[in-house]
């Protein structure tokens, strides 16, 4: 069982009961539910791959122009590296940008990257 489903069922133990047909019911539900997002990443990746000009996995971008919108809004239009095209979005969907942080202690470890996450919208 993976890590997340490690920690939930240590905290049931830990808060709720510590019987073994208890946890064995809480790990069956967890592993059904994982299941089901793992399926349905698994088909939203299939359905992005017939995107025309789209991409699996990262890409490096650089910040061709940033458009100060208000004093809590920037708008940053992004070009790729590689200079290659980029597939049309839907204003509304979102994108990932992993943020180089140096080595940084958190409570899980130590990381050297931080997500984040960024609504895409019409120019």
């Amino acid at each position: 069982m993976v890590k997340v489903g490690a920690h939930l069922l240590g905290t049931i133990s830990e808060l709720l009961s510590d019987d073994k047909d208890v946890l064995d019911a809480w790990g069956a539900l967890y592993g059904d539910i994982s299941n089901v997002f793992i399926t349905r990443e698994e088909e939203i990746t299939l359905e992005n791959e017939q995107i025309p000009n789209s991409w699996s996995g990262r890409r490096k971008f650089y910040i061709a122009e940033k458009e100060k919108l208000s004093s809590m809004v920037t708008r940053f239009k992004l070009k790729p590296v590689d200079g290659k095209p980029t597939p049309n979005f839907k204003p509304g969907s979102y994108t990932t940008i992993w943020a180089d942080v140096g080595d940084e202690e958190g409570p899980y470890g130590t990381f050297s990257e931080q997500p984040r996450h960024y609504t895409l919208v019409l120019p």
